[in-house]
């Protein structure tokens, strides 16, 4: 989807990712690590599924 067709549908700001994550291939999948022996070694850190959205936040 052209990325002016979805900033005039999003509510808000628009991802560096332009398009809308699918909840069961890209959200699921992370939760899906976090709960294995994988990620027995993280620890107090946030991860963020969105897109990009947060990537200028962390400066």
């Amino acid at each position: 989807m052209p990325i002016a067709k979805m900033s005039a549908m999003a509510p808000g700001p628009v991802p560096p990712i332009p398009r809308i994550g699918d909840p069961l291939k890209e959200i699921a999948s992370i939760a899906t690590f976090f709960a294995s022996p994988e990620a027995g070694y993280i620890t107090g850190y946030s991860f963020f599924a969105d897109g990009g959205l947060s990537i200028d936040t962390a400066r």
